[in-house]
């Protein structure tokens, strides 16, 4: 059963209690990855591990600060809000409900440089969370973001040798 989580701001990023930050590289440039973070939330179903390719926007429009979406992870729905979204350099959202017993707050921000010929990705997940959760959600997630980078990187530049 989902839960309701605590409505964070983007200044929790910097003061939740656990946080977990792992940096990738991705061989494109940062609008393009931006794109496929920010723009795309069904598009994270080919690349990143465990979510549906039925994830979208609830809110119209253009997307920014305050956009909703609705994602699938492993089945389970989980609701998010849009926290920071600066054109090409940052995206960050929280997540407002969710079947994760023991979290109370969460949110993911992902910032993005150029790094030559592509981009330099730095995520951050923070949690306010039980011992349980805290311990096993921020490894794992790690690893997963690691992945995810990869596979990032191979369905940005299928879709750049296809134009």
């Amino acid at each position: 059963m989902a839960n309701d989580l605590a409505p964070v701001d983007v200044g929790f990023l910097n003061t939740a209690p656990s946080r977990t930050t792992r940096e990738f590289r991705v061989a494109a440039p940062p609008a393009a990855v931006f794109d496929a973070l920010a723009r795309d939330p069904a598009g994270w179903g080919h690349w990143f591990p465990g979510f549906s390719k039925n994830g979208r926007y609830l809110t119209p429009e253009p997307h920014g600060v305050g956009a909703q979406r609705e994602m699938h992870l492993g089945g389970l729905p989980l609701l998010e809000t849009v926290i920071a979204w600066d054109e090409s350099t940052r995206w960050a959202f929280r997540v407002d409900r969710a079947t994760m017993p023991g979290v109370r707050a969460m949110a993911e921000d992902y910032r993005i440089v150029p790094d030559g010929d592509g981009s330099l990705v730095t995520w951050t997940v923070a949690l306010d969370a039980a011992a349980p959760m805290k311990l096993a959600l921020g490894p794992v997630a790690g690893t997963m973001v690691q992945r995810a980078g990869r596979k990032l990187e191979r369905r940005l530049q299928a879709a750049g040798s296809s134009d």
